[in-house]
């Protein structure tokens, strides 16, 4: 097996194990180190549509895989669609 192909095999493999959706506050210490923002701003950012995700029985979740796809920009993620 050659270096191309053995690094794509890897780069398959760790993007099939990414969750699709991550509880809000394993969310927040990997993306928000620290104190900022609080659980209540981005379950406040769920509800309001400002950060991409879904309340399932009380409990908050992030969309990763949008998340992961989102420009930082609103525009631009929605002429691309994101």
């Amino acid at each position: 097996m050659n270096k191309e192909t053995l690094k794509s095999n890897v780069i398959t493999q760790a993007t099939v194990n990414v969750p699709k959706m991550l509880e809000v506050a394993e969310f927040k210490q990997i993306r928000y180190p620290g104190k900022r923002p609080c659980l209540n701003t981005l379950k406040k950012w769920i509800r309001e549509g400002i950060l991409q995700g879904e309340i399932r029985g009380g409990m908050y979740f992030v969309d990763l895989s949008a998340e992961l796809m989102s420009t930082g920009d609103d525009l631009l993620n929605e002429m691309l669609g994101l």
